[in-house]
């Protein structure tokens, strides 16, 4: 082990930037949101916020200090699911709605929040590189200072590319007729609620 985990997530916290530039490149402006995060699952290492123009992403990240062979996969995916069913609008008060009728459980609840699994360590196993669904980042540290290289996809096989391109547009079709259906279950609920309003 060359360092420990906390020195670790003390570099992401303070260089948000570095990790995000990996992952995105300098498209997206990269923020803490905050570490040593508590959920139901455990405690988060650093919570980081991705965001342009057009995307936002929650960027859930676990800090490693070992080599890692997939350990931490159900971990840090239990963590982003945390995350994904978080109560945003939590305690906001009912002027902070458009419409004073409007809450929660109309239209809102369409805004998601959508999370990246991270993983960040000094190395990874082939398997995981190949079979990973979240991102992999190599940690490297040189005279205190540390490089992050990205790392999962590398070896993916032809295989598996191509069951994914076969699954893909089922993949997103299926996500798509679910959003539809709850949209119109939602709009549905609200027309008839102003027609017996009206009544």
């Amino acid at each position: 082990m060359d360092w420990l985990e906390k020195v670790l997530e003390d570099h992401i916290a303070a260089n948000p930037h570095e990790l995000g530039g990996v992952i995105f490149g300098s498209d997206y402006e990269i923020s803490l949101l905050g570490r040593q995060v508590p959920c139901q699952y455990g405690i988060i290492d650093v919570l980081l916020w991705a965001r342009n123009e057009n995307f936002s992403y929650v960027l859930v990240v676990e800090c490693k200090a070992n080599h890692e062979k997939g350990l931490a996969v159900e971990q840090v995916s239990r963590y982003a699911a945390a995350v994904e069913d978080a109560d945003m609008y939590d305690g906001l008060p009912e002027d902070a709605f458009p419409n004073q009728r409007q809450n929660r459980r109309g239209w809102m609840q369409h805004i998601e929040i959508r999370t990246i699994p991270i993983i960040v360590a000094p190395s990874f196993s082939n398997q995981l590189q190949t079979t990973y669904g979240g991102v992999l980042i190599e940690a490297k540290q040189t005279e205190g200072i540390f490089f992050f290289e990205r790392k999962d996809g590398l070896v993916r096989p032809p295989t598996q590319r191509r069951l994914d391109a076969v699954l893909s547009p089922v993949i997103q079709r299926s996500h798509a007729d679910a959003k539809a259906k709850s949209i119109s279950k939602a709009f549905t609920r609200v027309q008839l609620g102003d027609t017996f309003r009206r009544n």
